[in-house]
This record gives C-alpha cells, structure tokens and sequence, in this order.
C-alpha cells in the first residue's frame, strides 16, 4: 500500500504543480475534472482549493500568488512543489493519472481494501478477504 500512496502523492503533486506552473493552459483542464475529494492528501487538497478560489476570483495563479494566498505555513511545501514538478506539458496526462488511482483508491475503500498492489500496466487492490481482485 506505501508504493500505491507514494504514486498516489506522485499524481497529486504533478497535477498541482502543473497548474501552478502553467495555470493559463492548465486550469481550465484540471478545474473541469478535478474534484477536492480527488486528493487523498490534505495539503493537496487545500492548495488545490485555495488556486480553484482562486480561478473563480479571476485572479492570477503562478508560484507567488499561491504562496501568497495560502500563507508561510505552505511556503517550503510549495518550494519544493515547484523543484520537482515534471513539465506542465504533460498537465492532461497527470490527471489522467489522478482520477484512475482516486478511483481506485475510493473503490478500495468501500470494499474494505486493506493494501493495494501495483501491477502493470494498471493498478489493482487485493482485499484480505479474497485471493485476488481486478
């Protein structure tokens, strides 16, 4: 479940810094697909509420704005946020990447999942109840 999680904050932290990045091109992509309940992480989450505010608002959404509206608590997390974001051309595919493992991740939940397994070229859960389940 550790490997599932860290692909999962992976996604997060892609998708994020991708609008963040580049929030001409992004925001609109990822405003009309993402969810706050998307984000399993409560930092994400918060960022992401706080730039979909601000898009509503119209304002600007770039490193600065954000750390501005989030305040110095979230300064070093976007710092680093922004050292290892991957290229924002890529924002499409990271959400993509988001909503299957949110999904999965929620499925999981409901049907009382208790670890993940990572399997290529997709992601399945295995319940302890049963041997295996796609």
């Amino acid at each position: 479940m550790a490997e599932m999680m860290d692909l999962y904050n992976e996604a997060e932290n892609s998708v994020l810094g991708t609008l963040i990045a580049d929030a001409e091109v992004n925001a609109s992509l990822v405003f009309t697909r993402v969810r706050p309940e998307d984000f399993v992480t409560g930092i994400s989450r918060q960022i992401f509420e706080t730039c979909r505010a601000m898009y509503g608002r119209g304002d600007v959404i770039d490193p600065l704005t954000v750390k501005a509206a989030c305040g110095s608590e979230f300064a070093t997390w976007l710092k680093e946020l922004e050292q290892i974001t991957p290229s924002a051309r890529y924002c499409g595919a990271y959400v993509d990447k988001l909503l299957e493992l949110s999904r999965r991740y929620r499925l999981g939940k409901m049907c009382g999942a208790r670890r993940w397994t990572v399997t290529l070229p997709g992601c399945r859960w295995k319940n302890s109840s049963a041997r295996s389940s796609a």
